[in-house]
Parts: C-alpha cells; sequence; structure tokens
C-alpha cells in the first residue's frame, strides 16, 4: 500500500465527514451496505498517543497563548498547494518555536499546513464579515503543537479556541467542554447552544474548529491482492494523529484555564460534542478521563474509516482518498479492510469509547442521517452499553436545525450530571461541596 500527503494530515468528521472509496456496478454488494464488526476487544491505550515534541513529556505536549486581539472571523479558510504564510502563520511560529527551544535549540525550520488544512482567519481583510457572537467570550487561546522526525523540522498545528466565564456572580454549575462539527459547523446551532448553557450557569470552552490538520487532503493507495493487514495499520496511524491531536488541544487548553482559574478546578466537566465533534469526543475525554463527570454525544458514531467511505459528504470535502489497485473494492474487501483498521486504531470512537463505559452519557441521532450514517451511531451506541439516547427521524442537517428545540433538556440533563457528580464527591469526602462564583481572574 502506497500512502499519498503528510503522515499527520487530514481526516473526517461528520457535519461534514468526507472521502471516497472507487465503486462500480459490478460489485457483489453496495459499499454502503458494509456494516462494522461489533465484537472486536476494546483495545487499550498502551502507545495509542502520537508522538509530539514537548519541553516536559508530562506536561502539555504543546503551548498554548492567549491571543491579543478577538478572532474576527471564525469561519477560517482551506489551504492551497505551496500557499505562502502570512504574518499570522510567522508570528504563530515563533510563538511555539520560542517555547520548544527552552529544551530544543535550533535552528528549527518550521513546516505550515498543506492543501486542505482548515486555518482560523484572525486577521480578515476589510471586506470580511466579522462574527457577532451572541455571548461574548472572555478570552481566545491558541494551542500549537509539533510532529518532527528529526527534531529540526518542525511540522506546526494549531487549535483555536473560546472561553466563556460563568456569568459574573452565578454559582458555576461547571464546565461544558464544547466540540464542534467540522469546519466549526453549524455555527448558528453552536452558538445559540453557547449561549443557552452559559446562561445556566456553565463556564465553557469551546473549540472553534478541529485542529488545523484536521482536513489535510491524504490518499491511501490499495492493492486488494496484498494482505488487508497493512493498509488497516497504515490509515489507522494516520486518523490516531488527527484525533489525538483534538485531545492534545483540548487538555492543554484545561490546564491553561485551571492555572489561571483554579476554582475550575474543582467543579464537574462535562463533555459536548457536535457531530465530528462527537466523534472524537472519546479520545478527548481519554486524555483526563477522571476529571469529566459525563458527556453528550449529538449526530456521532464510531468507526471513522467506513465513516469516511459511506458519508454522504465526501464528494463535496474532498479530503481522503482510497485508491484501489487496477478495480473497484467488492463490499467483502471494505468489510475486511474495515476490520483489520478497527484493530490496528486505539483512538477511533469504537475503541476509545471504552472510557465513557459507566459515566453518564446521553445520545441525540437522526435516524436518516448519511453525513454520519445512522448505523454508525447505533454500533458507537452499541459499544457503549446502550446508554440514554434519543433517536429522531431526520437528517444530519435538519436534526440540527431542530436540535436549539432540545438545548432546555440536555441543559437539565447536564444539570442532574453534576448534581449527581457534587453528591458523590461529598460522600467520599465526608462533606458537603458547593460551587463557587467564578471571576474572570479566577480569585
Amino acid at each position: 500500500m502506497r500512502m499519498r500527503g503528510a503522515l499527520g494530515a487530514a481526516l473526517i468528521s461528520a457535519a461534514a465527514s468526507m472521502c471516497g472509496v472507487s465503486t462500480c456496478p459490478a460489485q457483489e454488494l453496495p459499499v454502503s451496505s458494509v456494516r462494522s464488526p461489533t465484537d472486536l476487544e476494546f483495545q487499550g491505550f498502551d502507545g495509542a498517543w502520537p508522538a509530539r515534541l514537548a519541553v516536559d513529556p508530562a506536561a502539555p505536549l504543546g503551548v498554548v497563548r492567549v491571543l491579543d486581539q478577538p478572532i474576527k472571523r471564525w469561519a477560517g479558510k482551506r489551504r492551497a498547494w505551496n500557499v505562502s504564510p502570512e504574518e499570522s502563520d510567522w508570528r504563530d511560529a515563533a510563538a511555539y518555536t520560542s517555547w520548544i527551544e527552552r529544551t530544543r535549540p535550533g535552528p528549527h525550520e518550521v513546516k505550515f499546513e498543506d492543501s486542505g488544512a482548515f486555518v482560523i482567519d484572525t486577521s480578515p481583510g476589510d471586506g470580511d464579515r466579522p462574527v457577532q457572537p451572541l455571548v461574548r467570550p472572555t478570552e481566545y487561546l491558541q494551542f500549537a503543537s509539533a510532529q518532527s522526525r528529526d527534531g529540526r523540522e518542525l511540522r506546526i498545528e494549531r487549535t483555536w479556541f473560546a472561553y466563556y466565564d460563568a456569568p459574573a456572580g452565578a454559582s458555576a454549575k461547571g464546565v461544558v467542554v464544547f466540540l464542534p462539527g467540522l469546519l466549526g459547523t453549524p455555527p448558528g446551532t453552536i452558538e445559540q447552544f453557547i449561549r443557552s448553557v452559559n446562561s445556566q450557569g456553565w463556564a465553557v470552552l469551546r473549540m472553534l474548529a478541529q485542529p488545523s490538520r484536521f482536513l489535510e487532503r491524504i490518499e491511501f493507495e490499495i492493492d486488494p491482492r496484498q494482505d488487508l493487514g497493512g493498509p488497516g495499520r497504515v490509515i489507522a496511524g494516520v486518523f490516531d494523529h488527527r484525533i489525538g491531536e483534538c485531545g492534545f488541544a483540548v487538555e492543554a487548553a484545561m490546564n491553561h484555564l485551571v492555572g489561571a482559574r483554579p476554582a475550575l478546578a474543582s467543579l464537574p466537566r462535562v463533555a459536548v460534542g457536535f457531530s465530528g465533534g462527537a466523534i472524537t469526543l472519546p479520545a478527548v475525554v481519554a486524555r483526563e478521563s477522571s476529571a469529566y463527570a459525563g458527556a453528550a454525544m449529538i449526530a456521532g458514531g464510531a468507526d471513522f474509516f467506513l465513516i469516511t467511505v459511506q458519508s454522504s459528504y465526501t464528494p463535496m470535502l474532498n479530503a481522503v482518498k482510497y485508491r484501489w489497485r487496477d478495480r473497484a473494492p467488492s463490499a467483502a474487501e471494505v468489510a475486511a479492510l474495515d476490520r483489520e483498521y478497527l484493530k490496528a486504531s486505539k483512538l477511533d470512537p469504537y475503541n476509545a469509547c471504552a472510557v465513557l463505559v459507566g459515566k453518564p452519557l446521553l445520545m441525540i441521532q437522526g435516524g436518516a442521517d448519511s453525513a454520519v450514517p445512522a448505523h454508525a451511531g447505533d454500533l458507537l451506541w452499541e459499544r457503549l452499553g446502550r446508554p440514554e439516547r434519543m433517536v429522531v427521524p431526520l437528517t444530519h442537517e435538519l436534526l440540527f436545525a431542530k436540535l436549539p428545540a432540545e438545548f432546555s433538556r440536555i441543559e437539565r440533563w447536564m444539570s442532574d450530571v453534576a448534581d449527581s457528580w457534587r453528591e458523590s464527591r461529598a460522600g467520599s469526602s465526608g462533606g458537603p461541596t458547593s460551587s463557587a462564583p467564578l471571576e474572570p481572574d479566577g480569585r
């Protein structure tokens, strides 16, 4: 098998997935009929986390900095081949290299993101419409990490966040770690959700979009005449790199926030993922599983590989391609490669969801979803032990269009989770616990 493109690059997600396999009428069954196996053992996390340069391996695997100016345009932009770095890119690179050079002296050569990467536009032109948030963030953060084969060439990657303190003077219920759909979608629904939960007393750490290399274009070439274990391991390694970066970014951003606002450390934390964010949520929680009281996943699923093969959003994004040598694959060959992928991947939600088993969970799915195929959501539900779930007869798009009607229900569920977490803490410590008002400086 040959792989073209950058190793630590692209991926799929949900509110916009991608890719494709060549197909033809001669297949024994349509590839869309393939279903993931349900019988594989959880893989565990030994050796699961991809390598990143670090000042201290026990500390966050990258650097977080507070941005001096508000992010004026959250939509971002996808990059083309050989794009010339902008002033903001060099500024980000300088911040990262000054951090890593504490333990790894230069010179360093920075490699910015390639074709298909999604970079938040921090300095839009005069003609660009600025974002008008329903709730003004307290601060904007950026996490930067780097892969390197030789310690000199730095393949930099960036993730942007907005943080919202709980309303002034309120007793904070907890912290919501919010993970969006691909490209930060759906923006209107997300804005309404942030306003809804923040107004009810929740602090919110919002990932604005997946890490910048999450959508970098990549192509896998597969020879069906050879053992499919090799291609399965390569695809799993690439996808685990991208999923793992989501976990690194959230972990580092939360460490920064707790350092600046120590009161956050004593609050229950709930992860909420929309679409692609729901798919990456298990790996994010796995970085600090004991810190999370529960998780809500809306339009999520398991088995990244098969989602990328079957998603109705595949042609639109053109981010991941599978090229089968000489001919289109049969459904049986796709199923065999899928099995090998799931046996090799440790951060796919198929395996990473083990950290969520036993936690309070809420799932909402569209029964007619073709972006994250409904059967992928069913698979995740089964792997999680069939937690609380609401299935509505809607497509992916209609589910999110109508989701605001469920925000009060979701927030009540989150509040119940937070109350149970506090009660369990009070029981284990022998005394009551209470929420503390959060001031912007943490005092």
